[in-house]
């Protein structure tokens, strides 16, 4: 059985780590850096074409797991962030596919 101290120390570095994330995302949206993930520059400049340019240039997604996808299929982007995979994974799906895009912003 754990303690209630040991409970509260969970609760205040959960509390804290949220803080830092939200810190560091919200200098994010204020402007590109670069160094903020791990994001990727290999989309297909077709699917970029139809996207704000402030989702393209704010992007800090982890990988592209579009190339996965085809034609007809469902495809899920969890932690969508600004919801660029969620918009490239739509064009690739297509009318017959489903792409759809999950946030969480319960805390931990």
């Amino acid at each position: 059985m754990t303690s209630p101290n040991s409970t509260r120390n969970v609760f205040s570095e959960c509390d804290h780590v949220e803080a830092e994330v939200l810190r560091r995302y919200a200098q994010g949206a204020e402007h590109v850096e670069a160094s903020l993930c791990c994001p990727t520059d290999r989309y297909a400049s077709q699917h970029l074409t139809l996207l704000p340019k402030e989702i393209v240039e704010k992007d800090y997604g982890c990988g592209d797991p579009s190339r996965y996808v085809s034609p007809g299929e469902s495809a899920v982007d969890l932690g969508c962030g600004v919801g660029k995979i969620c918009y490239i994974l739509a064009q690739k799906v297509g009318e017959r596919g489903v792409s759809r895009a999950w946030i969480s912003t319960t805390p931990c």
